[in-house]
C-alpha cells in the first residue's frame, strides 16, 4: 500500500507539472531574472503547487484506508500554501505573512495539540518543560521553519534536496507508521518537481518550487519535528534532534538574522549572503554549490541521527550544535575573506 501511495503521489504530480506548464505562462505566474536572480527566461512558479495538489489528495485517500483525522494538518497546509501563492502571484507585505503563519502555529497548537510542550534533558537536570512558554515557541518554530526553507531557496534543487534529506530521516523515526507514510508520500511527490528543477526534463519543462512549495515544505518538517518531539515520555526521538536534522537552513537563517539586525536592518530582508553565495564567490558552479551544501546537511542529519541512537546526553548534542553553529557564523562573518581564499586556490589547482 506504501508503495501504491508513492506511486500515485509521484505520477500526480509529474502529470499535474506538465498540465500547469501553459497556465503558469497565461496567467503570469513566473519567476523573472533581476538584480538578485540570476536565471535564465521566465520560469513558471508551479512546484509548490504540484507537490501539495498531489500530497494533499493522496492525504484524503490516507484518512479514508486508515481512518486517522488529519483535517488540522490539511487546514494549516491549505492556508500556507494559498499564502505562498499568492505571494508568487504579488508579493505580499511581511507583516502580513508572518502574521498568518503564526495564526497556523496557533490552529497547529490548539487544534491538532501539536506544540513545544518540553526541551528534553537540555541541562541535564532533567525533563525542562515550557509549560506557559509552549505556544510562543511552537509559534516561533514555525515561522523560522518556514522562513529558513524559504531563505535557502536560492538556487536550483537546493530546497528540495534539504527537505528530502529532512523528511527522510523523520520516516526513519517512525518507519511502518502512518505518519512515515505520510512523509514518504510527500518525498515521493517532491521527486518529479525536483528533477524537473534540475533541468533534468529539458529545459522547457524547467520549473520552480515557488514560495508556496518552499514555505509549504518548511512548515510540514517542523510539524513532524514538533510532533515526534512532544512527546515527554519519548526516548525514541529528543527534542534536540530538531535542529539536528534541519540544521543548515536553520544555521543560515540565524546567522543571516543576526547580521542584519547587527547593521540595523531586517532579518527578512533580502541580500546575496546566504550560504550558496558563499559557495559561488569560492568560484563553484550551482551545482556543485548544491552538492556540497547538502552533503553538510545530511552529514550534519546522520549526526543527530546516530547520536539519538547511541542515546548520547542532550546537553553534549546541544554544545555540539551551539560549537558548530559558532563556527558557521565565523566562517560566514568573514565569507569575503575566506571565499577570495578559496578561489585563488581552486585557480592555482586548475593552473
Amino acid at each position: 500500500m506504501i508503495f501504491i501511495l508513492c506511486l500515485f503521489a509521484f505520477l500526480f504530480s509529474w502529470i499535474l507539472m506538465n498540465l500547469l506548464l501553459s497556465p503558469a505562462q497565461k496567467f503570469d505566474l513566473l519567476d523573472k531574472p533581476n538584480s538578485r536572480k540570476k536565471h535564465e527566461g521566465n520560469i513558471p512558479l508551479i512546484g509548490g503547487i504540484c507537490i501539495f495538489a498531489s500530497f494533499i489528495v493522496m492525504m484524503f485517500v490516507m484518512q479514508i484506508w486508515t481512518k486517522t483525522d488529519c483535517s488540522a494538518f490539511l487546514l494549516c497546509i491549505f492556508i500556507i500554501i494559498v499564502l505562498g501563492i499568492l505571494d508568487d502571484f504579488k508579493n505580499i507585505s511581511l507583516g502580513f505573512r508572518v502574521v498568518l503563519q503564526c495564526f497556523v502555529a496557533v490552529i497547529m497548537f490548539s487544534t491538532a495539540d501539536n506544540g513545544i510542550i518540553q526541551l528534553g534533558n537540555l541541562l541535564n537536570t532533567g525533563l525542562i518543560s515550557t509549560r506557559d512558554w509552549a505556544l510562543p515557541l511552537t509559534i516561533l518554530a514555525v515561522v523560522s521553519g518556514i522562513n529558513a526553507l524559504n531563505m535557502m531557496d536560492g538556487i536550483d534543487g537546493l530546497a528540495g534536496f534539504l527537505s528530502l534529506i529532512s523528511l527522510l530521516c523523520l520516516a526513519f523515526f517512525e518507519f511502518g507508521s502512518n505518519n512515515s507514510i505520510i512523509i514518504l508520500v510527500l518525498c515521493a511527490a517532491i521527486l518529479p518537481v525536483l528533477g524537473s528543477n534540475l533541468g533534468l526534463l529539458g529545459a522547457n519543462k524547467k520549473i520552480f518550487l515557488g514560495d508556496a512549495g518552499s514555505i509549504g515544505l518548511g512548515f510540514v518538517i517542523v510539524w513532524f519535528l514538533v510532533l515526534f518531539g512532544a512527546n515527554a515520555n519519548s526516548q525514541e526521538f529528543k527534542p534536540i534532534i530538531a535542529v539536528w536534522l534541519f540544521a543548515i537552513p536553520l544555521m543560515d537563517m540565524t546567522a543571516l538574522a543576526i547580521r542584519r539586525l547587527g547593521k540595523g536592518k531586517s532579518p527578512f530582508s533580502a541580500d546575496r549572503d546566504h550560504l550558496h553565495h558563499f559557495f559561488q564567490r569560492c568560484g563553484f558552479s550551482d551545482k556543485k554549490a548544491l552538492l556540497i551544501i547538502a552533503s553538510l546537511h545530511a552529514s550534519l542529519a546522520l549526526i543527530g541521527v546516530i547520536a539519538n541512537y547511541l542515546n548520547i546526553p542532550e546537553y553534549i548534542m546541544l554544545y555540539g550544535f551551539l560549537f558548530l553553529f559558532g563556527l558557521y557564523f565565523y566562517t560566514m562573518w568573514h565569507a569575503w575573506i575566506i571565499a577570495k581564499k578559496i578561489r585563488r586556490k581552486n585557480i592555482k589547482t586548475l593552473q
